[in-house]
């Protein structure tokens, strides 16, 4: 296993961008890793990693709190979660502790051939804020949610 570079990841993205205005897709192209990212910013490169942003629209679970439940196993019924999206602004974001909050990257990445992985910065995780609660390694081949395939 290994982690690509920062420059590494630049030039997979490049090359990427160069095969797409060719005409080629992922299935098409002649090189691997394939690695899409929209909107594309040559300075989202760090020395081993692509920085990704905070979207502008977070879904808060309410009344999320842990139950222990005397009757388990659950019933057969699933029980429906309270949620409801939550408006921020372009500077940054209030969140209440002890709440779950989902969000997705303003970005749009989309990698083949590699397995994006997820992790928060270290300045964000002195806050107590944590970025990926079990998932933070993403598929290879999957696009993102309502998105066509690269």
């Amino acid at each position: 296993m290994s982690i690509l570079t920062g420059p590494e990841i630049e030039y997979r993205v490049r090359q990427t961008r160069d095969s797409k205005a060719r005409g080629y897709t992922a299935a098409s192209a002649r090189f691997l890793p394939w690695i899409d990212v929209e909107p594309w910013r040559p300075e989202m490169c760090g020395p081993n990693s692509l920085d990704v942003h905070l979207g502008d629209t977070l879904v808060r679970y309410a009344d999320a709190e842990p139950v222990i439940n005397p009757d388990w196993p659950p019933a057969t019924e699933p029980v429906p979660l309270d949620y409801r999206a939550v408006a921020g602004g372009p500077l940054y974001w209030k969140l209440s502790p002890g709440t779950l909050y989902l969000g997705a990257t303003a970005e749009r990445v989309a990698c083949h051939g590699v397995v994006p992985w997820i992790d928060g910065r270290s300045s964000v995780g002195r806050l107590g804020v944590s970025v990926h609660v079990t998932a933070g390694r993403g598929d290879d081949g999957w696009p993102g949610p309502d998105r066509e395939p690269a």
